[in-house]
C-alpha cells in the first residue's frame, strides 16, 4: 500500500516480532495520544462498570491506530521469533 505522508510515521520492527514503530515525531505523538486515550477511557469505562463498552471501544481504537499506521508508514516486518 502505498503512504500517504511524505514521510514514514511508522516504520518495521527491528527487534523481536512483527509490526510497526513509531519512526518520526509524528508517528510517537499519534502513539502517545493513542494511550492517553485508552487510559483515560478505561478509567471513565471503570467508573460505569461498563465492561463491554470498554472492550468495543478498545477494539476500535486498535483499528484506528493500525488504519494510521498502514497509511502512513512503511510496510510492515521485523526479524523473526525463532
Amino acid at each position: 500500500m502505498t503512504r500517504i505522508t511524505s514521510t514514514a510515521w511508522f516504520g518495521p520492527k527491528r527487534r523481536v516480532g512483527w509490526g510497526w514503530t513509531p519512526t518520526s515525531w509524528q508517528g510517537w505523538a499519534v502513539t502517545v495520544v493513542w494511550m492517553v486515550v485508552v487510559v483515560a477511557a478505561s478509567f471513565v469505562f471503570a467508573v460505569h462498570q461498563a465492561i463491554v463498552a470498554m472492550f468495543l471501544f478498545d477494539l476500535v481504537a486498535i483499528a484506528l491506530l493500525l488504519l494510521v499506521a498502514t497509511l502512513t508508514g512503511d510496510a510492515p516486518g521485523g526479524p523473526g521469533l525463532g
